[in-house]
């Protein structure tokens, strides 16, 4: 895959986003905080696609799934985190999801929303799928791997880093939900490399919706925990289904 003809296709309906925000709110946008989060998801993606083999995981080399990829990119996603900690003073624990303490009243609607998710991906794996059996790798990865990975880096670091660009704008918040919901779902649907480009609609339309949903319980909950159990859950039981 192409990353740097793929990645500005990925960006540009949120940089649009956000241009049309700054234009009819006349609010400030830090585009410093996004430029940051772009060259955070370049080196986050370049990790998944083209980390050279992991010590110690050899056995995981040649199956199913990129093993080495999405470990070294928890890892880099992780270093990441620590560095900009440090090197500023706005990404806080709380900032970014890392917390186990859930807000107010937030539990019961969280489980709403992920029994919607749970519901959905049954409901089109029983009218469209055609599952085999999963084998035990691909249990274990679904229920480990793209939760820890893709809410460490989406509903963590940069949703943080959106909302840090846009702290002046009515409902920051909000609107850096759904610019990382966008690349969330751009991410999963649009690839473009030597072969050609490669768009799938029904992906766009069903990790959007996924992605949202996920936000939901992330801004709700103000943690990635939920979300994390959430998007495991929903891996493994779209799996389960044959």
């Amino acid at each position: 895959m192409d990353l740097f003809i793929s990645m500005p296709i990925w960006w540009g309906p949120v940089v649009g986003l956000l241009m049309v925000l700054q234009f009819i709110g006349k609010d400030t946008i830090d585009w410093r905080w996004i430029g940051g989060a772009v060259a955070a998801f370049s080196v986050y993606s370049m990790v998944v696609f083209w980390a050279p083999p992991l010590e110690g995981i050899a056995l995981l080399e040649n199956t199913q799934y990129n093993w080495t990829g999405k470990i070294a990119a928890i890892i880099t996603t992780i270093l990441m985190i620590l560095v900009l900690k440090r090197a500023t003073g706005w990404l806080t624990n709380e900032r970014l999801g890392l917390t186990l303490k859930q807000n107010e009243g937030s539990i019961g609607p969280a489980l709403i929303a992920t029994g919607a998710m749970v519901a959905l991906v049954t409901t089109l794996q029983l009218l469209f799928g055609n599952n085999e059996p999963p084998s035990t790798e691909t249990l274990l990865y679904q229920a480990t791997i793209p939760g820890i990975d893709e809410e460490l880096l989406f509903r963590g670091l940069l949703l943080a880093l959106v909302a840090a660009a846009l702290e002046n704008v009515k409902h920051g918040w909000r609107w850096a939900g759904v610019a990382v919901t966008i690349i969330f779902a751009f991410g999963h649907s649009f690839f473009f490399s030597t072969d050609g480009s490669q768009f799938d609609l029904v992906a766009l339309i069903f990790t959007g919706i996924l992605g949202a949903l996920m936000m939901y319980i992330r801004l709700r909950t103000g943690s990635i925990a939920l979300p994390l159990v959430a998007h495991n859950l929903t891996n493994v039981v779209n799996k389960l289904i044959v």
